[in-house]
């Protein structure tokens, strides 16, 4: 299954040295955001590690179990619904959530600040030439 393999190969590079929460946790965040899992994977992942060949063993393989896991439908929900993880938590993160060495959290939804999203009927009104 390819998703399987993308989805592992993301969690090896971007997460290996993590718990196995905090594995759990990269995979959730990357199939919350939808669509195809190596599409995603390839947006998402830094583009450098499909260039390292060296492997632990160990971290492989314990990529490939979560995976198994998650695959299969065992999810827990540790990132509510997080669809981005970072090691840095950037200023325009919501919802933060910091589980192992990575942050999860939501993109903030733009808003009109000191600003009333409401206008008067004066401001409505068609203005006389």
């Amino acid at each position: 299954m390819l998703a399987a393999a993308c989805l592992a190969t993301a969690l090896y590079f971007e997460a290996r040295g993590e718990s196995t929460r905090g594995l759990e946790a990269v995979a959730e965040a990357l199939l919350n955001r939808g669509g195809d899992v190596c599409a995603v994977v390839e947006h998402a992942c830094k583009p450098y590690w499909h260039l390292t060949t060296k492997l632990d063993v160990i971290g492989a393989t314990k990529a490939h179990d979560v995976v198994e896991r998650v695959m299969a439908g065992y999810r827990s929900d540790f990132t509510k619904g997080a669809t981005f993880f970072s090691r840095g938590l950037p200023s325009w993160a919501a919802r933060p959530i910091r589980i192992g060495g990575h942050w999860f959290y939501h993109e903030k939804k733009p808003t009109l600040k000191g600003r009333s999203t409401r206008l008067t009927l004066k401001e409505n009104a068609p203005t006389k030439g």
